[in-house]
């Protein structure tokens, strides 16, 4: 696996964290595998951290994660995903997938840079904060 997920019970996220290249079928089972966290309660929120690894999807494959993304919207509760990402590519690629899924429970937005986000996901603190509390 070229990839993480914590759920941090103290501050109620899920923190996914890419670690190499992940390709579409990674990405399209990360969707499941939240599902199946120890502790997983519809309404979490995540933090995405794709500053370390490479994601390797093309536009219309972003377009097939949208389509697992509504069929399993209801079982993530009214949520907010934030993608933090470091290169252009993924950041287009994010902002296409939180377009093509602003119907969803599941809002989704991107950011580059780690202090931007000032507690977007409405949980008291920022992300740099979120990921720093929560092991690898």
């Amino acid at each position: 696996m070229s990839h993480t997920i914590v759920l941090n019970r103290e501050l109620g996220v899920i923190v996914l964290r890419a670690t190499e290249r992940m390709d579409f079928g990674e990405l399209s089972s990360i969707f499941a595998e939240i599902l199946t966290l120890p502790g997983f309660t519809p309404g979490l929120s995540l933090v995405a951290d794709f500053r370390e690894g490479r994601t390797q999807v093309s536009t219309a494959e972003i377009r097939q994660l949208s389509g697992v993304a509504h069929a399993m919207d209801g079982q993530w509760g009214v949520a907010k995903w934030a993608i933090l990402t470091a290169n252009d590519l993924t950041y287009a690629l994010g902002r296409m997938f939180g377009t093509l899924t602003s119907d969803c429970k599941v809002t989704t937005q991107v950011f580059r840079d780690l202090g931007a986000d000032g507690d977007w996901l409405g949980l008291g603190v920022g992300m740099e904060e979120i990921l720093e509390r929560t092991p690898h």
